[in-house]
């Protein structure tokens, strides 16, 4: 994860290097005509292009680490599973910087495993609070991520180079192996408002 993070954080700092665009302006209106605004460098597209591609994977890192691993017994073996938070929490941290919160809980509920997971996490953390002598302790968990669904959809470790990035409507959509990304910017924040697809392989 370090290393993701490093990288998607590349990503990142290329964005403080765009240049922004602005208008001309005249004290006197009726003694210089309007100007009109510039058009962005190719150079200064690509780099928000980066920017919002590195904030996307970023998202799709933060969603994951939502869960926390945590140790079970079976048939004597140590086991992990990923344990949630509430959706509530989890959406209301997503929804700080991330994404927006219609897609971060559509997203961070898809990662959830079925009924049986979770009966079968349970008692994995049951044993190992048996074993550890810690019983009084053990709580039953509510949400376990399917190690099938977490972080598999997504491009969190993606290439730029793969991606398809285009500015349209004030956002920037992101095509990325069958994967779409609808990022919103906000001074120099991206958020996520947008996820359809299933990646492609």
């Amino acid at each position: 994860m370090k290393q993701f993070a490093k990288l998607a954080m590349t990503g990142v700092l290329l964005a403080t290097a765009a240049v922004g665009v602005g208008c001309a302006s005249s004290d006197k209106a009726t003694e210089t005509p309007a100007a009109t605004e510039q058009p962005v460098k190719a150079d200064d597209k690509k780099k928000q292009y980066q920017a919002a591609f590195a904030a996307a994977m970023i998202a799709e890192s933060q969603l994951v680490n939502e869960f926390e691993s945590k140790k079970g017994l079976e048939d004597g073996k140590e086991v992990s599973y990923s344990v949630g938070k509430s959706t509530d929490e989890a959406v209301k941290f997503l929804a700080t910087n991330y994404w927006s919160e219609e897609v971060a809980k559509k997203e961070y509920e898809a990662a959830f495993g079925d009924a049986a997971l979770v009966e079968k996490a349970n008692a994995a953390f049951k044993a190992k609070a048996v074993a550890d002598k810690k019983e009084a302790d053990f709580k039953p968990v509510t949400i376990v991520a399917d190690p099938a669904k977490l972080g598999k959809n997504s491009l969190a470790k993606g290439d730029f180079a793969d991606a398809k990035v285009e500015e349209k409507d004030g956002k920037f959509i992101i095509d990325y192996k069958g994967l779409k990304y609808t990022m919103e910017k906000n001074n120099n924040t991206y958020r996520v408002v947008g996820k359809e697809g299933t990646l492609q392989k």
